[in-house]
């Protein structure tokens, strides 16, 4: 029997809409962006790890990617199995024009090249310190066997003559870093800030985590309908990491940063379905800009490697709006199944597809009127249009879905028009490749088939004011049958 393998990755986004990071004066028409005396001296993070609790092995960073130098391995091999990876790298790219129309843009893509991102939060004025990136340079891992023991204990000291006792709470349980946590510097040496940090429930709704007050790591859900303790099905481990785009000087993107903070859930369930398949990544994006910005986008950066990385080609499926990345042939590999030393698939060829599982809220407003009435189309559905920059206020939100799918060549590799190469370091070719080649050529046609390229997809004018978050929800899932 062949073992085919169809790997699908989703992306669901949630939360506040319309990526508009609100100024405080929306009617001064100027750029703003810190002196450079308040941009800090951080270096790149450095922490990694592979979260291994079911069918696939992934590595996680704290910094903008993950996976990077093949580190998506799936399935998870047998001890006499090379493992095989099907992802090379993957990273969230953030781009807008501020009001004065300049160009703000943060990005990842590899560990060779530059890099815009920098652990730790911001602070309310959207910086930070050398130290600060020190200290949260580093991941927060908590186990779901330990999470349920908690809620079971809680449970048992509500109980006539029970209580529960603080000393036994599982150590990542007590030390999770929550808003709050009186115990946190017990472990770590150094004070949380007093802002939204990792996400909990919160049992006596008093805004702080403590475990002993019955409280236990959660993840971010913009409708908090229920808890783990009532049903929701609990991760097998939840790793939290935090990181930014104004610990230092840009060396990829350029100088314009957004001040954004990005929160990150990255966790997996270990079951006897699909879920087994699975990893998930949840991202908060927290504005910390005094600075609108319209024209704005959430891209996905991925360069697909299914094993080897010559004969894989990509495209797009316009009506289940879902980009894929395939092999050339039957045999994974050049020259049969080698590839010059990169383990490979063989004849057991993947598949490995890119949607947005939920995308991105969209304020829009109705559009009315000289008498103030709504307006209604042809099919009697009321006509949506987009709210002014720097506003706040809307009708409704509605969800935008993948708005544009872009590649580009690896420029190293064949001969390829120039135009279509990936983006130059400290340009704004990152932001060109939104609606145009870098060279600027518009897009023609979407459906397209290319070897040796990455990937981007993009959901645009999301708007949100400053200290609002918008969240991102990826699913990354391997799905395997026998033929």
């Amino acid at each position: 029997m062949n073992l085919k393998a169809v790997i699908i990755i989703v992306w669901q986004l949630f939360g506040l809409a319309f990526f508009c990071f609100g100024k405080e004066n929306p009617n001064t028409l100027m750029s703003y962006n810190p002196p450079a005396s308040f941009i800090s001296d951080c270096v790149r993070p450095t922490t990694q790890y592979n979260m291994s609790v079911n069918n696939v092995r992934a590595k996680i960073r704290n910094g903008g990617d993950f996976f990077e130098m093949a580190g998506y391995i799936t399935p998870v091999p047998a001890s006499v199995q090379l493992p095989v990876s099907a992802i090379y790298t993957a990273s969230i790219w953030l781009a807008g024009k501020d009001i004065a129309g300049n160009i703000r843009l943060s990005a990842s893509t590899y560990r060779t090249e530059g890099y815009d991102y920098f652990s730790g939060p911001l602070d309310v004025n959207g910086i930070t310190e050398s130290q600060t990136c020190k200290n949260w340079d580093q991941r927060f891992s908590v186990n779901g066997d330990n999470i349920k023991k908690h809620i079971q204990a809680w449970n048992n000291a509500q109980l006539p003559g029970q209580h529960l006792d603080c000393t036994k709470i599982p150590v990542d349980v007590k030390y999770w870093p929550a808003q709050g946590n009186p115990y946190f510097a017990e472990k770590y040496g150094w004070e949380l800030p007093d802002q939204p940090l990792a996400a909990y429930w919160d049992y006596n709704s008093d805004g702080k985590y403590n475990p002993c007050d019955g409280d236990y790591p959660m993840l971010d859900d913009n409708k908090c309908q229920k808890g783990f303790h009532e049903g929701k099905l609990v991760p097998a481990e939840i790793n939290f990491l935090v990181y930014n785009d104004n610990g230092n000087e840009h060396t990829l993107s350029g100088p314009n940063r957004i001040q954004m903070e990005i929160q990150v859930n990255a966790y997996a369930y270990s079951a006897h379905d699909e879920l087994n398949d699975m990893t998930f990544y949840q991202y908060k994006l927290i504005n910390k800009s005094q600075d609108d910005l319209t024209d704005a986008y959430i891209s996905w950066f991925v360069d697909p490697d299914l094993g080897c990385y010559k004969d894989d080609y990509i495209g797009y499926d316009p009506v289940h709006k879902m980009a894929f990345a395939y092999n050339q042939d039957a045999i994974d590999g050049i020259n049969g199944s080698s590839c010059d030393g990169t383990n490979t698939y063989g004849g057991d060829i993947p598949m490995i597809g890119f949607d947005f599982f939920r995308s991105p809220m969209a304020s829009k407003n109705f559009l009315k009127d000289e008498a103030g009435n709504i307006v209604f189309d042809a099919n009697g559905n009321k006509v949506l249009i987009d709210p002014l920059p720097g506003s706040v206020m809307s009708d409704t939100l509605v969800e935008l879905g993948i708005t544009s799918f872009n590649y580009m060549e690896n420029g190293s590799v064949g001969n390829f028009p120039a135009g279509t190469h990936e983006p130059r370091s400290g340009s704004e070719d990152g932001f060109k490749f939104i609606k145009d080649w870098r060279d600027g050529t518009p897009f023609f046609w979407r459906l397209i088939l290319v070897v040796l390229t990455r990937l981007n997809l993009l959901s645009r004018e999301i708007q949100m004011t400053p200290q609002a978050g918008q969240c991102v929800y990826q699913i990354w899932q391997t799905v395997t049958e026998k033929r």
